[in-house]
């Protein structure tokens, strides 16, 4: 699963932020890299995380029978190798375990912005459909509220 999720971190141009300390890379086709989505969807996410995703991957994103999906473990700041298109297609194509692939693009577009948001992105003003979240080359690093 690793070489599909892997992406040339050579090719994209860093941006360090001053106020938080953290550098996040972006994508040099999608602005700061990474796909905007709204509180709106954070919310709708977290109820289908909540619904469909801890009871695998705990109520926090720790971890418990599967991964946790969020902090160091799940995102690091050196090294990373998980993008957000990636882990966009693999958790439509083979989650939640036990019906994968069943939810909708949308939702899993919801879901993807509560793991950004998770993951200390912000929300923003505009939302993020699917097409932008599977084809979204941009790391996914975990960010200052961790």
């Amino acid at each position: 699963m690793a070489a599909s999720l892997a992406v040339g971190l050579a090719s994209l141009p860093l941006c360090a932020s001053a106020q938080s300390g953290v550098i996040k890379v972006s994508d040099s086709t999608a602005g700061n890299g990474v796909p905007s989505f709204d509180s709106e969807q954070v919310a709708h996410g977290k109820a289908l995380y909540a619904d469909s995703c801890a009871k695998c991957h705990g109520d926090k994103l720790e971890g418990n029978v599967a991964p946790a999906l969020s902090g160091p473990a799940f995102a690091p700041a050196a090294k990373s190798h998980i993008t957000v298109g990636g882990i966009y297609q693999y958790m439509a194509s083979n989650m939640p375990a036990d019906k994968p692939g069943q939810m909708k693009d949308g939702e899993y577009a919801d879901l993807m912005a509560y793991l950004l948001y998770v993951n200390g992105y912000d929300s923003g003003k505009t939302s993020m459909s699917a097409a932008i979240a599977s084809a979204s080359t941009t790391p996914l690093i975990s960010g200052p509220r961790h």
